[in-house]
């Protein structure tokens, strides 16, 4: 029965029957009673229900309970560049967009206005290592004088995403060649990566035992070691034509993050 029928039953009782110690008033009173009752029960419901829902979300911790939900780790935040850091962006990115692992013009990787520094260090004169990045990826740079990147501006992609949960994140460990043109070649091996607030110092070791200390701005580190194109010859050929030259065979075996007091507060072994 609605709240509209029963006021028109109790309209009739009143008008039909003789007074009986204020009936229609006693009928109405009984009715808001049974609203406060029920409104009362809705409150209740949504209290025990309020109360449940986080033992669901989150786990209550006793057996049979539900997993917990997982916390996805926030995007690791890109510096603003001041007007010197952004003519270094615009040199590492050659005044154009990112391209391909080809070099291939493409429309999906961004734009070079995507771009800011996020770490760089100096070699000596005027030459110098960087990393310039966007929420896409990133691009590896080494620049000097007139010469914004001696490589194309081509984008890595974020190891596993923009956010991480550990202390360390390697993001890349490669190699280039240096500013200079000299034969055999001159290289710089980089090792690019992430790191978390309360990580004063990034060391890195190759595998040939060689040890760098990163630098690390605004949360990212960029460590560099010197080294050389190794020549490789056909066996008989004399020409200096067919002189070929590879990479050093060494790669990064470990990543140690340290905190200010000097303890060693995370580690990557790189596969």
């Amino acid at each position: 029965m609605t709240n509209e029928m029963l006021k028109d039953a109790i309209g009739k009782l009143a008008d039909e029957a003789r007074p009986v110690d204020d009936m229609a008033e006693r009928a109405l009173r009984r009715m808001d009673a049974r609203r406060r009752n029920v409104r009362l029960t809705g409150v209740v419901l949504a209290i025990t229900a309020a109360v449940a829902v986080p033992s669901v979300l989150f786990g209550s911790g006793g057996e049979g309970a539900s997993p917990d939900v997982a916390v996805k780790p926030k995007p690791h935040p890109l510096p603003s560049d001041t007007p010197a850091e952004a003519k270094i962006t615009k040199g590492c990115m050659r005044g154009g967009a990112p391209v391909g692992q080809m070099a291939e013009q493409r429309a999906d990787l961004g734009r070079a206005s995507d771009f800011r520094l996020l770490v760089s260090q100096k070699v000596g004169g005027r030459e110098f290592v960087a990393v310039v990045g966007s929420e896409l990826g990133f691009v590896i740079c080494v620049g000097g004088g007139r010469i914004g990147n001696v490589n194309p501006p081509v984008l890595e992609a974020w190891k596993g995403g923009r956010g991480f949960s550990e202390r360390l994140k390697l993001d890349r460990a490669t190699s280039s060649t240096t500013t200079d043109g000299s034969w055999p070649a001159k290289l710089h091996l980089l090792a690019f990566g992430r790191a978390k607030p309360g990580v004063a110092r990034v060391v890195v070791t190759w595998s040939d035992g060689h040890r760098a200390t990163a630098t690390i701005e605004n949360g990212y580190f960029l460590a560099r070691r010197p080294s050389r194109v190794v020549e490789t010859r056909v066996p008989g050929d004399t020409d200096m034509d067919a002189v070929g030259g590879s990479d050093p065979d060494v790669t990064v075996t470990t990543v140690v993050g340290h905190d200010a007091s000097g303890r060693a507060v995370g580690e990557l072994t790189p596969r």
